[in-house]
């Protein structure tokens, strides 16, 4: 419970944000630029050591 107003907060910045694009009577992503293929992998693989680490970490318990 102690998260419910961080969530709301960060729900209404998100669409304060993303106001002026859906204001746009176009696709918001028709101008978007895609990833290299190599930064994509990149980041794929990124996301996956992070993963391992934090399930690693979190299997040690409290200290």
């Amino acid at each position: 419970m102690k998260q419910l107003p961080i969530v709301l907060m960060l729900l209404l910045m998100m669409l304060a944000v993303t106001r002026p694009a859906l204001a746009q009577e176009e696709n918001p992503l028709a101008h978007a630029v895609l990833f290299t293929g190599t930064t994509g992998w990149a980041l794929v693989g990124l996301a996956a050591l992070l993963m391992v680490l934090f399930i690693l970490w979190t299997r040690r318990g409290p200290n």
